[in-house]
């Protein structure tokens, strides 16, 4: 395709209207990308669910990227009470987000012998 004429219109300066719908367009995104970084800034929950309130929320690495580990009431306690016996990586990440939860330890008995 034969671009007639391209390289003089291309060497003519922007006119006043022109530059004015540039200069509108380049601020609309400026101000469109500072309303979106003021937003993620200001966002202190972020994407993820929070620990608590009797809901577990974990966030974790594994191979193939991160995952979202979120129970609540029942099945969170039940989880909670099976990590607290472990002590690998995954338990304890979990532990501090049971506790944040409102879902405590449960109290270890001690065997006393008789003497």
């Amino acid at each position: 395709m034969v671009l007639v004429g391209h390289s003089q219109r291309l060497a003519e300066p922007l006119t006043r209207r022109q530059r004015r719908g540039l200069l509108g367009c380049g601020l609309g995104v400026l101000v469109a990308t500072v309303v979106v970084i003021v937003v993620l800034v200001t966002n202190h929950r972020g994407i993820a669910p929070v620990s608590g309130h009797g809901c577990v929320s974990v966030l974790v690495a594994g191979s193939t990227g991160g995952a979202l580990l979120y129970e609540c009431g029942t099945t969170a306690r039940a989880w909670c009470k099976t990590e607290y016996a472990r002590h690998d990586r995954l338990a304890l990440a979990v532990q501090p987000q049971c506790r944040r939860a409102g879902i405590a330890a449960p109290k270890q008995t001690t065997v006393s012998g008789s003497s």
